[in-house]
């Protein structure tokens, strides 16, 4: 299935991502983590809709695995003491 290939893409970036950068400390620190890799998702959004069909695919793909590992991130960084096996989002 497609969310497997998916899901190993964002656990590789985490991965990278670990290795290059300390832990989250605060809920701030991690807000503003996100918000820049959400903005930079943007920016290859626009600049891929510059042309018809939108190019730079790739680009806006990376940034969107980007966006989610950091968002995996933030939960295991900032909010540890929240997540169970048990865990179910409302």
């Amino acid at each position: 299935m497609r969310y497997e290939f998916v899901l190993r893409a964002i656990s590789k970036e985490l991965d990278r991502a670990e290795a290059k950068f300390s832990p989250m400390r605060t809920l701030f620190d991690g807000y503003g983590t996100l918000e820049e890799e959400v903005h930079e998702l943007r920016d290859s959004i626009r600049q891929a809709n510059k042309t018809v069909p939108p190019t730079h695919l790739d680009h806006v793909t990376k940034e969107a695995i980007h966006v989610a590992a950091i968002a995996v991130r933030f939960l295991v960084d900032v909010c540890p003491d929240y997540l169970t096996d048990e865990t179910e989002v409302q």
